[in-house]
């Protein structure tokens, strides 16, 4: 679940406990929620917070209500995870022949294509908006989190 919350602070990030699963997520299920203003990410086992840290969202942040996919924001909403790789080439431009990629991006986890949570080696801009929409995690996050969110990846996969 991805959220537009207010930073109570310039330097710090306040992160209160969800009291209230998302709709479709069941008692004990995991889950993650995102905090785009706050730069944050907290993922959680049904209502038990298991994991948080600072991500850097879209630079553009959230997209205005009704507009189109547009890189840049990140997208709000509820989404599930539909696909993952454990590293693949990666482009914030669309059409065949990007000019602009990033090789061999970690930890890459699609929740509403082409958006996705992922490592961000090439940047250390953890809490500010930074990315070109995706949600970028710092490597060692977004291993922590690829290796527990679901679906799980079998072994030898990639």
């Amino acid at each position: 679940m991805i959220n537009h919350l207010h930073r109570e602070a310039n330097l710090a990030a306040i992160i209160e406990a969800e009291t209230a699963l998302p709709q479709g997520i069941g008692p004990g299920e995991k889950w993650i929620a995102v905090s785009l203003n706050q730069g944050t990410l907290v993922a959680y086992e049904g209502l038990t917070p298991v994991y948080a840290t600072l991500i850097s969202p879209g630079a553009g942040g959230a997209p205005s209500p009704g507009a189109k996919k547009n890189l840049g924001t990140t997208p709000l909403g509820t989404f599930l995870i539909t696909f993952k790789h454990t590293t693949a080439m990666m482009t914030h431009e669309l059409g065949a022949h990007p000019e602009h990629y990033i090789s061999d991006v970690p930890h890459i986890q699609y929740f509403n294509p082409p958006y996705a949570l992922h490592a961000a080696y090439w940047h250390d801009r953890f809490g500010e908006p930074t990315s070109a929409g995706c949600i970028n995690l710092s490597p060692l996050d977004a291993e922590l989190l690829f290796g527990w969110s679901d679906p799980p990846v079998p072994a030898g996969w990639q």
